[in-house]
């Protein structure tokens, strides 16, 4: 086991450093509206991915690394003029790879390489006996291996996955969860870089694999990595069954719910002092399969963490839309954006996933399936229950049987040596034998050819001799697998033969579904649908088999309305010029990702399930606040900029804990540039002159 020896996180720190160097907190009750907006934009500086990590380097591995980096440094300066050095360095050679990059670079690298070889944190598939030229650069999603070239790239990253969606500079969080790993980092580190760095929530708990994560960071003692490993291989087993739910639990409806049922699993560990380790024999211990049981458990029953973000966003965007529609009709923006109340006819993907069932039924009994009627899919991994309804009634009448014409491949149930002439298999059966069959659905069965070995296989080897039957069978009526044939062979004795796959004159109906609720995960595959809400439908259907249910691109045509709103709130005016040129391309980096789209606006206001993010809720919980609080609090009061922001802080916080993010953080760019607004007396319309500014002058 690995241990690293390093116990104390070094958050509080990089809290220090990051306050002093993102920008000291407006002292907002006596200052803020002293500050021009120039000034404020003078405050905000953004922090590379490079220099949180750089800092981390130094403060938990400074011991080992900064004798070798610096040598003509004193302590005193490592966490100041070293990470200065560093970072130039880091800034001067962005595009120069691992051999081309100054010493201090190729040193820094070297050493961080050997911390993730010393945490075993590289492939055990290795083919190097002594150390492997290459590390691991991925953990939940397969990616490429690190050689020293590209880890030396990511040490450089500038932004992360929730700044860029793609970057040459980048960093995804699964390869911050590879750096985790192979620098055997601290949890509340961990949590130090998923908020500050990575501009992301802490942990998805509604994500098995963040999930997992979660307990190997935050609990486990020795080799993490393997400990996971561990973990995921458990959560994956489909032995370790999810725990069985009461009916009264079973009806579980918002995420707070769940995480108080999350909340009695890490009680379970915490129990046991919160330190998990493998045993001797590298096995999880069994309280901890019990916990994934479980877990698996309510992840089976709960609702996707999405839905609450979607239901708060559209509560609080209809309260603003509602309480500036006046003043949107008074500027006679619905005259300007009436091009967009249109109606129009675009590609976009359907909300809920949509496929057929195949039924198949008997000739004479016919098919009834009544309209809503419910076909079920049982995930293998959660046991979690998906189902999809039936958009019409499918009525079809009995009708007389007839017989078709079908061919039937079957095999000998006696294997023996191949001989060199056919004649002499036993299972030689002469063209236009006649077969019998305890299968009541046929009739005429007959070999058009002698049946034979395959040519392929040498005389001496043991085969199966093997042929086509052809016969008559009642439409709607299946021949399945295993069915036995019975025929003489040349010396009169009896050979018995069998299918090798599913036969006969099948009558189905392909029944169009849609799945009962929204979300990537309610799809199905081919043939994983299992159960049908018809009673005794065994009896009634043959079986049932269904094509691909999955989330489908269609034709929309539908009345537009979000790009009212968005124009209210984005379209380009004339306005003062109050900042100078040179501020553009800092406000972009500031309003990088925070527009809400067109799309956005209409989904969220329809209740549709949309990706939302936390910019998404900044936005929009800062409309509805400086809506009502212009609209009902006194512009001339004493307290109003400290009132209206401390209202703005209490009740933003409330949401974004509510939708699993991270609460307000002043140095992040998009929280203070809210907040700076949130004392202005016209806070909405100076969120809307800024934009026009911005969009006019980029």
């Amino acid at each position: 086991m690995v241990e690293s020896g390093r116990t104390r996180a070094v958050q509080e720190e990089l809290d220090s450093w990051y306050d002093k160097y993102a920008g000291q907190e407006i002292d907002w009750e006596s200052d803020c509206m002293k500050k021009t907006l120039n000034e404020f934009l003078d405050t905000r500086n953004i922090v590379p991915f490079r220099a949180f990590m750089v800092r981390y380097l130094i403060a938990a591995y400074g011991e080992d690394f900064c004798p070798v980096l610096f040598p003509e440094l004193s302590r005193a300066e490592w966490n100041t003029v070293g990470v200065e050095k560093i970072l130039e360095k880091m800034s001067k050679s962005e595009s120069l790879d691992y051999s081309e990059s100054p010493k201090l670079l190729q040193q820094l690298t070297d050493m961080v390489f050997d911390q993730f070889v010393v945490n075993h944190f590289y492939s055990s598939k290795s083919k190097y006996k002594e150390a492997p030229s290459k590390v691991l650069g991925y953990v939940t999603k397969k990616g490429p291996l690190w050689d020293k070239n590209i880890l030396l790239k990511k040490l450089k990253a500038v932004k992360g996955e929730a700044d860029s969606e793609s970057s040459d500079l980048g960093i995804t969080d699964d390869e911050f969860w590879a750096f985790a790993f192979g620098l055997n980092m601290d949890y509340r580190d961990i949590k130090f870089f998923m908020t500050k760095a990575l501009k992301r929530s802490t942990f998805n708990f509604w994500n098995w694999q963040e999930f997992l994560l979660y307990v190997t960071y935050r609990y486990a003692r020795g080799n993490t990595y393997q400990f996971y490993l561990k973990l995921k291989e458990a959560y994956l087993d489909k032995k370790v069954k999810p725990e069985k739910i009461e009916e009264s639990e079973k009806n579980i409806a918002n995420t707070q719910s769940v995480q108080g049922k999350l909340d009695d699993i890490f009680e379970k560990i915490e129990e046991t002092e919160g330190a998990i380790a493998l045993d001797e024999d590298g096995n999880l211990p069994p309280y901890i399969l019990e916990c994934v049981s479980k877990y698996k458990a309510f992840l089976s029953i709960s609702d996707d963490y999405t839905r609450t973000a979607t239901e708060i966003c559209q509560e609080l965007l209809q309260k603003f839309e509602q309480r500036v529609k006046d003043e949107i009709a008074i500027r006679a923006l619905y005259d300007k954006a009436i091009k967009d109340e249109r109606e129009i006819e675009n590609t976009a993907d359907t909300q809920k996933a949509q496929g057929k069932v195949i039924v198949y039924y008997e000739l004479n009994m016919g098919l009834e399936v009544p309209k809503g009627t419910i076909f079920t899919k049982i995930d293998e991994k959660s046991g979690k229950r998906i189902d999809f309804i039936t958009l019409d009634e499918v009525k079809i009448a009995p009708a007389s049987e007839k017989e078709e014409d079908i061919i039937i491949e079957v095999c000998c149930t006696k294997k023996e040596k191949k001989e060199d002439s056919p004649e002499k298999q036993y299972a030689y059966i002469p063209g236009k034998t006649e077969f019998t069959s305890a299968n009541k659905n046929l009739s005429e069965i007959t070999n058009k050819s002698y049946f034979k070995a395959a040519t392929k296989e040498a005389v001496g080897a043991e085969i199966s001799v093997s042929g086509k039957l052809s016969a008559k069978c009642k439409t709607g009526k299946i021949v399945p697998k295993g069915t036995k044939f019975y025929a003489l062979n040349g010396k009169g004795e009896q050979v018995t033969f069998v299918s090798t796959k599913d036969a006969g004159a099948p009558v189905c109906e392909e029944i169009c579904v849609e799945s009962v609720n929204e979300g990537t995960e309610n799809t199905a595959a081919k043939n994983e649908i299992t159960e049908c809400s018809i009673k005794n439908w065994k009896q009634k259907f043959v079986k049932i088999e269904n094509k691909k249910i999955g989330i489908k691109k269609e034709k929309v045509k539908e009345y537009v309305t979000g790009g009212v709103l968005y124009n209210y709130l984005y379209k380009t005016e004339e306005v003062q010029e109050i900042l100078d040129k040179k501020y553009v391309s800092k406000l972009g980096e500031i309003l990088e990702g925070t527009r809400l789209s067109e799309s956005k606006i209409y989904s969220i206001s329809k209740g549709r399930k949309y990706t939302i993010t936390r910019n998404d809720i900044l936005t929009i919980c800062f409309l509805e606040h400086m809506s009502d609080y212009e609209n009902t609090y006194s512009h001339h009061g004493d307290h109003y900029a400290i009132d209206s922001y401390t209202a703005f802080f209490q009740k933003t916080n409330e949401v974004l804990r509510k939708c699993g993010f991270y609460e307000l953080y002043e140095p992040n760019l998009y929280d203070s540039f809210l907040m700076y607004l949130t004392a202005s007396s016209e806070g909405i319309a100076s969120y809307r002159n800024i934009w026009s500014w911005y969009l006019r002058n980029k």
